[in-house]
């Protein structure tokens, strides 16, 4: 990716990628679809529109 921007160096690339990564892992911490407590994942979060069958 650094050969085709080449405004941009690989550090910068790993920088965006690792920032983007602590984003959506805050914001699935704040959503409820990660918990420390591991043992009742399912039950914090229900996905819209599933259906209980």
């Amino acid at each position: 990716m650094s050969r085709l921007t080449a405004f941009i160096p690989a550090q910068g690339w790993g920088i965006f990628f690792f920032a983007q990564a602590l984003f959506f892992i805050v914001l699935g911490f704040n959503k409820g679809l990660f918990s420390l407590n591991a043992s009742n994942i399912q039950s914090n979060y229900r996905f819209d529109g599933t259906k209980e069958y």
